[in-house]
């Protein structure tokens, strides 16, 4: 697959930081984009056709925090991954620019703790209302 004109869109939308990090993952591409950057390169994105469906955003606590990926596809898998440094993990909502990002926001909201600023509705999709316990996926192992 040609890059040249993804790496460039991404280039423009963040910086020359984002289209050196694009790499390939055998058929898949993957992207590391700042906080700061998200916005406008999901808006380069939607720019592209071959780029503008979101699949899904998934979340994977590791060191330093929460990764969230932004998986989109048509055609090929492009990644996009952010760190969101814990406790205070938070990133812009995509749901004004993509309105299907609504529930995998509120879900990584949910089991994460990962706070989507401008997020039109950010409640629990699947805890009962009476949840207490934080978000799941960060809960520690008591020794």
């Amino acid at each position: 697959m040609n890059t040249d004109p993804l790496a460039q869109a991404l280039g423009r939308a963040a910086g020359a930081s984002c289209s050196a990090s694009l790499r390939s993952m055998g058929t898949e591409l993957l992207c590391t984009v700042d906080s700061g950057s998200l916005l406008d390169v999901v808006k380069a994105l939607v720019d592209l056709p071959q780029y503008h469906h979101l699949s899904t955003i998934t979340g994977v606590l590791g060191e330093g925090g929460v990764r969230v990926l932004y998986h989109f596809w048509l055609g090929a898998g492009l990644t996009l991954e952010v760190l969101c440094p814990a406790p205070s993990a938070a990133l812009p909502s995509l749901v004004p620019l993509l309105p299907a990002a609504d529930w995998y926001e509120r879900e990584v909201h949910e089991m994460f703790g990962v706070q989507f600023v401008g997020h039109p509705h950010l409640v629990s999709l699947f805890l009962p209302d009476d949840w207490t316990e934080g978000p799941p996926m960060l809960a520690r192992e008591e020794p």
